[in-house]
């Protein structure tokens, strides 16, 4: 990554590809990967580091936010498509309204509801 300052900007060039690496098997790359992710949660949308994971057999997953988008979806989706970025989309919870990561259950209407608030209605019904 590169940061720099010119005129009145700060220019941040973030590599589109990170080296794979396995830690078991020597020092040398093993393949490659996109280093970041459109990701989309509800109406918040982010551009996101891509963590390799794949010395563990696991898909890559979704690292700390880069650069916050602050327009539609959609607009988003429409940038990703330009910039060549893969787009992940996050169920949101009908219960709370936040970002589901990980697994989830359905309520009755078949809408996907998170770990807390699953617990939070099964407190109730005790």
């Amino acid at each position: 990554m590169n940061i720099y300052k010119k005129d009145d900007k700060i220019i941040v060039e973030i590599d589109y590809w990170q080296d794979q690496y396995n830690p078991y098997m020597g020092d040398e790359p093993i393949g490659r990967l996109q280093n970041v992710v459109g990701v989309i949660s509800g109406n918040e949308c982010t551009i996101s580091h891509l963590i390799d994971i794949d010395y563990k057999d696991k898909p890559p997953q979704e690292g700390m936010p880069i650069v916050y988008f602050y327009g539609e979806p959609e607009k988003f989706r429409e940038l990703c498509k330009e910039l060549g970025l893969l787009v992940w989309e996050h169920d949101i919870c009908k219960k709370c309204n936040k970002p589901i990561y990980g697994s989830f259950t359905l309520n009755d209407k078949l809408e996907p509801i998170c770990y807390s608030c699953e617990l939070d209605i099964e407190k109730s019904k005790d």
